[in-house]
């Protein structure tokens, strides 16, 4: 059955649909839109909430990589008494604020 729709689609170039009926005087030709249409319409209009999904979650993505490297860094900077869940998370923090807006520090954190 699969075989037949593809060599139907690979046929019929114009659009018409050519069976063996066709060939009779009193047979009318129809067009028939491949079932391809269809299917990539839909598929076009996934494709488009996908990317607004990707537009919109990639700086999500990004901030928590940044926030991740951000983190590292500071657990490794503290001396050991302030290395506490608490100052570590203000800390990078108040680093991630400064890096939204100022390409300096999100240059200093930036993967090489």
């Amino acid at each position: 059955m699969i075989l037949k729709m593809i060599q139907s689609i690979l046929t019929a170039e114009d659009g018409v649909s050519k069976d063996s009926s066709a060939t009779d005087s009193r047979a009318t030709a129809t067009n028939i839109d491949p079932p391809f249409d269809l299917v990539h319409e839909a598929l076009k209009r996934d494709a488009k909430s996908l990317n607004g999904l990707v537009s919109v979650g990639q700086p999500v993505v990004e901030r928590k990589k940044l926030k991740e490297r951000v983190k590292e860094r500071v657990k490794r900077s503290l001396l050991p008494d302030f290395d506490t869940e608490e100052i570590t998370e203000e800390v990078t923090e108040r680093i991630m604020d400064a890096a939204e807006y100022d390409s300096h520090y999100r240059s200093v954190f930036d993967d090489k």
